[in-house]
């Protein structure tokens, strides 16, 4: 089947941040290391990407890093309290 552009550029995204090692772990310790180092490489400190700034490109890197940790098998609750203490809604509506 032929991939689409959008999901060729989610891929190339996760490669540059580095979730997408292989073989693929779904540890928590390194899916915890691999969100860190995205915040690095996006620019950002980790303490000012959960705070509770909602400008445009905070929010799109906390909903990236949303989405990864529910594909690493994360329950809402756990993304949630690990983005900042929100709620399990914001973390649903984030991964979608």
């Amino acid at each position: 089947m032929r991939s689409t552009m959008a999901e060729r550029q989610d891929i190339g995204l996760w490669l540059r941040v580095g979730a997408l090692d292989k073989p693929r772990s779904f540890e928590r310790n390194a899916a915890i290391r691999k969100c860190h180092r995205g915040a690095e490489v996006w620019g950002y400190q980790w303490a000012s990407l959960i705070s509770g700034d909602r400008s445009r490109d905070k929010v799109e890197a906390r909903q990236i890093i949303m989405k990864y940790l529910r594909e690493s098998q994360w329950t809402y609750k756990d993304i949630g309290i690990f983005l900042g203490n929100r709620d399990h809604a914001t973390a649903l509506y984030g991964a979608k």
